[in-house]
């Protein structure tokens, strides 16, 4: 990717961030048990161990086709 590129995503992933903090805390205001974080925290995480272990297996995967290339 070149500089353009990357800026644009990561500026698009900064506001993205933003965006999901403001709702939590709109959320938060509204649910009065205030469980809403740590559910959150919890989706967040199991969805990072997904996209790593996807990440893995497709590295796995070009591993073994630049191997056997």
């Amino acid at each position: 990717m070149d500089e353009k590129t990357l800026t644009a995503v990561s500026t698009t992933l900064a506001l993205f961030q933003i965006q999901l903090n403001a709702i939590l805390l709109l959320l938060e205001r509204h649910v009065p048990d205030g469980q809403i974080r740590e559910e959150f925290q919890r989706l967040v995480s199991e969805g990072v161990q997904f996209a790593g272990m996807e990440t893995m297996q497709s590295f796995r995967e070009r591993i073994r086709e630049g191997i056997i290339q």
